[in-house]
């Protein structure tokens, strides 16, 4: 009895909804998988709304989170869009917010330990620097954060902690 493909592995290891996976190899900054979005018609990056593409821009690189000491990194070529209402963007792919060199994943693991962690600690144990930590937490912030959480506010209280 044969047991599930290579691909199909790696795709329920992944875990990431609307992703195909072709093909993985392992080079020094760790495991590349090649994937590709599912849905056939490419998506604004922007608003998200069809939109027909035309050609595709160099394959790049999204780093994922990491299995041990391996990182996963997903590769894939998208490609361009003429949104009606944005103009030429890169197409939206189900893994990563626009402009992000990150997976939605790993964007939230950055949140998750920033709310308990400081930003070296971070840094350390993600490889990263500290602008991409604050760039992650800003985009999340905006994304989730209502604008109008502070109308109306007219006084706040700070509580001063001075050790003797």
């Amino acid at each position: 009895m044969a047991g599930p493909r290579p691909q199909e592995v790696l795709g329920r290891v992944l875990r990431i909804q609307g992703l195909s996976v072709r093909g993985a190899r392992l080079t020094s900054r760790g495991l590349e998988v090649e994937v590709r979005p599912r849905q056939r018609k490419p998506r604004c990056g922007v608003c998200g709304r069809p939109a027909p593409g035309y050609d595709t821009k160099p394959g790049r690189l999204w780093r994922h989170l990491a299995l041990g000491q391996t990182i996963f990194w997903l590769h894939y070529a998208p490609r361009r869009v003429h949104c009606r209402e944005h103009g030429v963007r890169v197409e939206r792919v189900p893994w990563a917010a626009h402009d992000s060199s990150f997976t939605h994943a790993f964007e939230e693991l950055v949140a998750w330990q920033a709310q308990r962690l400081d930003k070296s600690s971070i840094c350390r144990m993600l490889g990263i620097n500290w602008r991409t930590v604050g760039t992650i937490i800003e985009r999340l912030v905006e994304e989730r954060l209502s604008p109008n959480r502070l109308e109306g506010l007219q006084v706040i209280g700070v509580d001063c902690y001075r050790a003797a």
